[in-house]
């Protein structure tokens, strides 16, 4: 009975990350879609580019451990649209 148990609180957990996942897909693809009704609507036009990045750090952590960080930035278009803002996605 204890495995059955176990075997369950696996499945539970999985199933929350599982959601959670399928959750953030859902809120990414609607975030899109605003987007793009939105650029349709304000006469967007590509005004610049800008190339992501990569920056690695090094420094200790608070347990003392040594550590290596390394941070990127995806690429960036700039679009200007009628209401004079320059929106970067």
């Amino acid at each position: 009975m204890k495995e059955f148990f176990k075997i369950l609180g696996v499945i539970g957990v999985a199933g929350v990350f599982g959601l959670l996942f399928a959750l953030m897909v859902l809120a990414a693809a609607a975030e899109s879609r605003e987007w793009e009704k939105f650029k349709a609507e304000h006469s967007c036009r590509v005004t610049g580019k800008m190339d992501g990045d990569m920056n690695v750090g090094y420094g200790v952590s608070t347990s003392g451990n040594v550590v290596t960080t390394i941070n990127t930035t995806p690429d960036k278009t700039g679009w200007t649209c009628d209401d004079g803002v320059t929106y970067w996605k």
